[in-house]
């Protein structure tokens, strides 16, 4: 059964093969400035959203159907590289934006006698990646904008 998809990695579950997440968590945030005020509290102004981050965890074992070093190469090199990529879950997207990989952690690994990696927990942490976003500055536009990669 297709679940959904995050670049290349495809969330998936059939008799045969497990390949999907786990808690998932999801933070929103917003840009605060604080302006000091002698002798009372600061006065707290709201600046405009901020970039959501999303937490899930992944578990890859051969007796599931894949093969946990190639699916840890695939996360990698989207983290390494600066993929940018929706994230779909049951056919839309989680978010107007793509979300870019900024962090990635292996736990539980194990090997068979032979040496080859049969189970392994990846924990990832993906930031939302706004792209195309011009920049103003006092004066007008300096033209800076987020590239996708």
């Amino acid at each position: 059964m297709f679940i959904g998809t995050f670049g290349n990695v495809i969330f998936e579950t059939s008799n045969d093969l497990v390949r999907t997440f786990k808690d998932m968590t999801r933070d929103t945030n917003v840009r605060l400035a604080s302006h000091d005020i002698i002798g009372k509290k600061p006065v707290i102004e709201w600046i405009g959203p901020g970039t959501d981050t999303i937490k899930f965890s992944m578990q890859f074992n051969s007796i599931l159907g894949v093969e946990p070093k190639d699916e840890e190469k695939k996360l990698r090199d989207m983290a390494q590289t600066g993929k940018v990529a929706h994230i779909i879950v049951g056919g839309e997207p989680i978010s107007d934006y793509k979300f870019i990989i900024e962090s990635i952690s292996s736990s539980g690994r194990i090997y068979d006698r032979d040496g080859n990696l049969i189970k392994s927990m990846v924990d990832i942490t993906v930031k939302e990646y706004p792209e195309n976003v011009t920049v103003t500055q006092k004066g007008g536009t300096n033209g800076n904008t987020n590239n996708q990669k």
